[in-house]
């Protein structure tokens, strides 16, 4: 694909290239979809001449003329200029046959009266990540059993700590019905 393998890292497009990143998030009644684009991509306008004859240096030259445009790009003013406006015309040419071939390579595509493409976004490269999350009530349930197992078993300790502190009670109660004195002074009467 063009770009791709075709630009050189010195080149004037390479500073026009632009990142993006996109999340996404889309809820369903059972799951979830998360969506992540990472996206690498070159914001073009067709008008733009310069620009233009910086695509057209990238294709290969096809037939005599484009061969001396190529050649005639770095000569003097008048020689420059006709070749600079034959490489924008090839570039031109070579973004609009690749969004006929590949219209999902492109994106904010803003067209013109002749219907053609005028300023449009061309992806170099994109990755795509994407996570689906179940939200079922049985699946969380799965989810929470250990900590309803931990909850269940704090209860029950806690009904264990009532019975213990309920029979204290009650044995602490039958002993205050009956006052045990801790001292028992005997009296003994009769002679000497």
């Amino acid at each position: 694909m063009w770009l791709e393998e075709n630009i050189d890292e010195n080149s004037p497009l390479m500073k026009r290239v632009e990142f993006v990143t996109l999340q996404s998030c889309e809820k369903r009644d059972t799951e979830v979809h998360y969506k992540n684009v990472s996206r690498k991509y070159l914001v073009l306008d067709l008008n733009d001449g310069k620009l233009m004859s910086e695509v057209g240096k990238t294709v290969d030259p096809f037939g005599f003329e484009e061969h001396i445009h190529d050649k005639f790009a770095d000569s003097f003013f008048l020689a420059r200029v006709w070749a600079e406006k034959g490489l924008a015309e090839r570039g031109r040419r070579h973004i609009r046959s690749l969004y006929r071939k590949y219209p999902e390579k492109f994106f904010d595509v803003t067209f013109g009266k002749s219907l053609e493409p005028v300023k449009c976004s061309y992806i170099i490269d994109e990755m795509t990540s994407q996570k689906r999350v179940c939200v079922k009530e049985d699946e969380t349930k799965g989810l929470l059993a250990p900590m309803d197992e931990y909850i269940n078993k704090i209860k029950a300790y806690e009904e264990v700590i009532k019975q213990q502190q309920h029979l204290i009670a009650q044995v602490t109660s039958e002993n205050k019905d009956e006052p045990r004195p801790y001292l028992i002074i005997e009296e003994k009467t009769g002679t000497i």
